[in-house]
């Protein structure tokens, strides 16, 4: 018989990394996009329209959506 192999979970990510991550993220999008606002969902994703941030918010676990102005990047 043989055996399964397991992959070890990663580390999940701080929320300071992940933050970090988001602010990295926004500035590229507000670099090639011209909008005042994007929205990130919890799993790191990135849209410039809110219906298409909450539309897919809602297939996650945790739905949060979180809106980032241009000047905060």
């Amino acid at each position: 018989m043989t055996q399964k192999k397991t992959i070890p979970d990663e580390k999940p990510e701080t929320a300071a990394t992940a933050q970090a991550y988001d602010k990295q993220r926004a500035k590229e999008v507000f670099d090639t996009h011209s909008v005042d606002e994007i929205y990130f969902t919890s799993d790191g994703t990135c849209f410039t329209e809110e219906q298409h941030a909450r539309a897919h918010a809602n297939n996650l676990i945790d739905g949060t959506v979180t809106p980032v102005k241009r000047q905060e990047a």
